[in-house]
């Protein structure tokens, strides 16, 4: 069972990643965003926001502040 997206908190998305991290699936610093997506059954903006809370990922944080220029 996959929460509904829209419900589903910041915290309990990024428990799950970190889970998925912990096992091995996938890895935090290289994963895309839309693999990370389909791992977890998220909308790709929750993806991206989980990674980023959770990891960092200064690839991602820069990715966001140029599309926020546009």
């Amino acid at each position: 069972f996959v929460p509904d997206p829209e419900r589903e908190s910041l915290d309990s998305i990024r428990a799950r990643l970190r889970a998925l991290v912990e096992a091995g699936q996938i890895d935090p610093k290289t994963v895309s965003v839309n693999a990370a997506r389909e791992a977890l059954g998220v909308r790709r903006e929750r993806a991206e926001d989980a990674l980023i809370a959770e990891y960092g990922r200064p690839d991602l944080v820069a990715r966001r502040e140029r599309r926020k220029r546009r």
